[in-house]
């Protein structure tokens, strides 16, 4: 899916880290003059969104350390993020808005729900961790997920030049001698396969999980619904739509959400003047805002409203907001109390909720990946046998074919050197017309219809091999093998990416997989074979000499009894038949032998068959290597809760002791 795609990506990202060497240090150093830089010579709003987005995504790595802290941060500054060029996903967000602002663009940092790593269909996502941007551009509000967009965590791939073959000095039309020239090539043709097995073999991936740099285009600016199969945001409003789906909609798998978004669900709102009320409030009161409304579309997690009026009592304490607000409404006098208590207590009351419910869903979640990966890892091990069993089947049939093949060769010979046998012994069989004056049907009619039911055969049998060759089964069993380096390799991929949702795809994706694999032995068991043919068209031959011999011995007492006068006209009609049976067998076994040589170097493509077992097995390995990472994420953002619900605690035990002064 991204294969050109993602090229002219990474060739516009090196233009523009070559672009980032030629900006002077003092405009890299200021967010305005960056932006202003940056969107030079653009006109439209969306060039200049464009513009700002590829240089975040190009040159903002994602913070992968700090997935592994406890601290939990109070508002990002953007210029500490254009400094160290790392971020997390609010970070990217409060960048660009920065940047946007700066060239006179509207954009809301939006907070909510994403498919993550470790979700699939039926998975309530009840915690809002990531954040992304709504951006006005002409009168319309578009969205956009710079972290997304950016790359992705997943093992880091080694760096290596791509395979090329041995070049050898002497070529193969230099050498003259046929027999020789074929022995050297098949010599090099081993060793090719050979080196190029050694270099597949090769790790392409370290024993690490890191950020991977991978900018695109995937979440930027696309349509609201789309955006919707994996970004959820806290406030339905940022959902741009009239019929705005509910948190348990969020949980339907990606095509019976894609239904529910094309279906009214009854879920009116007016999303415009949503927008505008929510932008009315500064940026504090945007938390409050996000507490109330967030709890109230999500009332499973009090956490939400816990943290946002959180958020919000810690900015107003900040040194730095109130170092600027005095006189504003902002500034902590005593008439304030009543209201700054009332607002502790809220947090006090639902951080004590929030404590139970992240308890009980960090309990659930361990359980849940647990018998989730159990169910994969099952799964897994049933595909690795499929597969296995078809590289054993292709060496079966590999063999089946090879003497398949042999005996043609020598069927062949055989009904040539019957024929030519047959053929001088009797000439006039080669220009034969029946029926012939003098033959009594009556001594032949028992015969001559023995030889035309093998006749009939043998026609209805080169007739069904031409019928079913040309819609060969090894066509399907090639297609299947395809599919299942083409799903295994897209499946190599989604496994590594696990900053977004792709288990649902994942499963599916197994799922084809076992069907191809299955359908495929099904085709070694059931189909394969009845195209290569088998003994009975010499079956046909012999059955043929047999009442040729037999009718010999009977028109030779018909002879001597004198009730046939022309014996040899009577033996010249069987041969006649005879030879008829023999060149529909000869046609038959040499369509065969063509057919085997066409299909041979299909099936003998033993490689790859191995590269697909090996990609199996490279499944399961970065299977468990997900898992891993999975188990690590869920433990570390307990701990961060853990340690924050600790930090609320002692906060607003401290206020409350301020504010009843």
């Amino acid at each position: 899916m991204r294969s050109l795609f993602t090229l002219l990506i990474f060739i516009f990202s090196f233009i523009s880290l070559g672009q980032d060497a030629k900006i002077p240090p003092k405009i890299m150093k200021s967010i305005p003059l960056l932006a202003q830089y940056l969107t030079q010579g653009k006109f439209s709003q969306r060039d200049k969104v464009t513009a700002i987005h590829e240089w975040i995504t190009t040159n903002i790595a994602y913070e992968y350390s700090a997935l592994s802290k406890k601290e939990y941060l109070v508002g990002i500054d953007p210029n500490t993020v254009l400094k160290v060029k790392k971020a997390l996903s609010d970070g990217y967000v409060e960048l660009m808005v920065a940047m946007l602002r700066a060239v006179k663009i509207e954009s809301e940092t939006i907070a909510g729900y994403v498919h993550d790593a470790g979700w699939e269909p039926g998975d309530l996502t009840l915690e809002a961790g990531h954040a992304w941007i709504a951006i006005k551009i002409n009168d319309e509000w578009n969205l956009a997920d710079p972290t997304w967009d950016a790359g992705y965590i997943g093992r880091l791939p080694i760096e290596r030049k791509p395979y090329k073959p041995k070049k050898y000095i002497l070529p193969l039309n230099r050498i003259k001698n046929e027999m020789k020239r074929n022995k050297v090539e098949e010599k090099r043709e081993h060793e090719e396969e050979e080196r190029k097995e050694v270099f597949d073999d090769k790790p392409q991936y370290k024993d690490e999980i890191g950020f991977v740099p991978f900018p695109t285009t995937e979440f930027f600016l696309i349509h609201p619904d789309t955006f919707l199969l994996t970004h959820l945001p806290l406030d339905p409003v940022w959902q741009l739509r009239k019929d705005y789906v509910s948190i348990e909609d969020f949980a339907l798998s990606e095509d019976s959400l894609k239904l529910r978004l094309a279906n009214d669900g009854g879920n009116n709102q007016d999303f415009e003047t949503g927008i505008e009320v929510y932008r009315s409030r500064d940026f504090l009161h945007q938390f409050t805002a996000n507490g109330e409304k967030g709890f109230a579309y999500n009332s499973y997690n009090p956490g939400i409203k816990a943290t946002n009026y959180y958020n919000f009592m810690a900015l107003v304490h900040s040194k730095n907001i109130q170092r600027y607000a005095r006189g504003s409404i902002y500034e902590i006098s005593e008439e304030k109390y009543p209201a700054l208590l009332s607002i502790n207590d809220t947090i006090i009351k639902y951080t004590k909720l929030y404590s139970i419910f992240e308890k009980e869903l960090y309990k659930n979640r361990k359980e849940f990946d647990k018998s989730k990966y159990a169910v994969s890892k099952t799964r897994d091990s049933d595909n690795l046998k499929l597969i296995k069993k078809i590289g054993a089947e292709n060496d079966k049939l590999t063999n089946y074919v090879d003497l398949n093949s042999e005996r043609i060769k020598s069927d062949i010979q055989r009904i040539q050197e019957q024929l030519e046998t047959t053929v001088e012994s009797y000439p006039s069989v080669t220009n034969y017309h029946e029926p012939r004056e003098g033959l009594n049907f009556d001594y032949l009619q028992v015969w001559s219809d023995s030889m035309q039911i093998q006749i009939d055969f043998l026609k209805a049998t080169r007739d069904s091999l031409i019928k079913q060759r040309e819609n060969t089964h090894y066509n399907t069993m090639l297609t299947d093998l395809s599919y299942l380096d083409f799903w295994l390799k897209v499946n190599s991929n989604s496994v590594r990416f696990n900053t977004y949702s792709n288990n649902e795809r994942i499963e599916k994706n197994d799922s084809a997989i076992a069907a191809h694999a299955s359908h495929m032995l099904m085709l070694f068991a059931d189909s394969l074979r009845t195209e290569h043919v088998q003994k009975d068209v010499m079956g046909a031959v012999k059955s043929s000499s047999t009442y040729v011999r037999g009718s010999r011995t009977v028109f030779k007492r018909l002879k001597t009894e004198q009730k046939i006068d022309d014996l040899n006209a009577y033996e010249t009609y069987m041969q006649a038949k005879m030879v008829e049976v023999l060149k529909l067998a000869l046609e038959i076994q040499k369509n065969s032998a063509l057919f085997n040589a066409a299909v041979s170097p299909a099936i003998k493509n033993n490689a790859t068959v191995k590269a697909i077992i090996k990609l199996m097995e490279k499944q399961i390995e970065y299977k468990e290597d997900k898992k891993e990472f999975i188990e690590e994420q869920v433990e570390n953002e307990h701990l961060r809760k853990v340690s924050l619900m600790d930090k609320m605690r002692e906060d607003t035990k401290k206020w409350k002791v301020a504010y009843r002064r």
